[in-house]
């Protein structure tokens, strides 16, 4: 099976940095995505929109590919580094917020700060 190094980044954080996953030949780059956010991301960021450039290496800016492509085509083309850039979401008025958006947020955060507290104990 084909592999593609991945790195996501969402504004100018990195999410997960390079590693190389197994895509299958025919899958599209949206759906290659779906798959890699539920298994590293947070909730919140399964749905969110994106764009995805492929370069031949992790230094270089890459080509934009468009999410309807297919991954490994895409690959085969620009090169096996994808890098995909979360675009920010759209936020959410406080008087349309409700206790779910509110909760889900502060724990998201607080799982965030707490990785960084383990990273830099390291």
């Amino acid at each position: 099976m084909p592999i593609i190094h991945v790195r996501i980044s969402y504004n100018f954080d990195v999410l997960k940095d390079w590693e190389g996953l197994p895509v299958e030949k025919e899958t599209k780059i949206k759906d290659f995505f779906e798959e890699i956010s539920v298994s590293y991301l947070s909730p919140d960021m399964w749905d969110a929109d994106f764009e995805v450039k492929f370069s031949q290496s992790k230094k270089l800016v890459g080509e934009k590919v468009s999410e309807r492509c297919i991954a490994w085509e895409a690959a085969c083309q620009y090169g096996i580094y994808a890098n995909f850039y979360i675009m920010p979401q759209q936020i959410i008025e406080p008087s349309r917020m409700n206790i779910f958006h509110i909760v889900k947020n502060v724990i998201y955060q607080l799982k965030v700060k707490r990785e960084e507290v383990k990273k830099r104990n390291l």
